[in-house]
């Protein structure tokens, strides 16, 4: 253990297996984790909205998680760097303000509402982020990610840094109109994702480029032609 230069605490190299904070409100800040291991650890406030978990200041650099899950947290002021998880992350009904992703992140689906609840606890906690995000600067940094996959999905775009040319910004309205049908997306998944989307999806969600997709050139591509049509914005 070691303290970091804005006086966190250092965790290096070190596993942390079978971690649970269930239901609980808690304050979990000013941690930071270097080359550490997380197995089976879960951090699940997703109850009520009134009593969420707050994280706060909380480095992740080159770490590694499996089976791990959060719900229903407030993440503010953290950054994860070089940090993957060995399946899709896929943190629920979380709120973000001021949260920076860099360096290859692995799989991620961010922005998603909660499942295996009572649509009212669901509906709830969409109505509690909508309300956090009227009063944030900025909620995501993705500007230095580089995914293997990456969606973000009910955070307003508009509080997303992010780079233009490889984050696209997709609106269900225009998916819904299925012009992209008539654009050749064979191969690059993106006829299954804009189907979803204009089928279940929010009013805009975020589409990575994946940076290491064998498809990557072919996934460009698809991109520039949807964006071309006016199906999908860059900016």
């Amino acid at each position: 253990m070691a303290r970091g230069s804005s006086l966190a605490v250092v965790q290096i190299r070190q596993t942390f297996e079978g971690l649970r904070s269930l239901w609980q409100p808690c304050v979990l800040e000013d941690l930071e984790f270097h080359d550490c291991r997380f197995r089976n650890c879960v951090l699940d406030t997703s109850d009520a909205p009134d009593r969420r978990a707050i994280v706060r200041r909380i480095v992740l650099r080159n770490c590694r998680s499996t089976a791990c899950s959060i719900r229903g947290a407030i993440l503010e002021d953290c950054t994860v760097h070089s940090t993957r998880a060995d399946d899709l992350f896929l943190p629920q009904a979380c709120a973000f303000s001021r949260v920076t992703l860099k360096g290859r992140i692995g799989r991620m689906l961010l922005g998603t509402s909660l499942s295996s609840v009572p649509p009212a606890v669901a509906e709830a906690f969409d109505r509690s982020n909508a309300e956090f995000y009227r009063n944030v600067g900025w909620a995501l940094d993705i500007a230095e990610v580089d995914a293997d996959e990456l969606e973000i999905r009910n955070i307003p775009v508009g509080l997303v840094r992010r780079d233009p040319e490889r984050h696209i910004v997709f609106r269900r309205e225009r998916a819904q109109a299925r012009l992209w049908q008539d654009v050749n997306l064979r191969g690059t998944g993106l006829n299954i994702w804009l189907d979803d989307l204009a089928t279940y999806g929010p009013e805009a969600a975020i589409f990575v480029v994946p940076d290491r997709n064998p498809r990557r050139e072919q996934i460009r591509a698809a991109v520039r032609i949807l964006i071309d049509r006016g199906i999908a914005d860059s900016t």
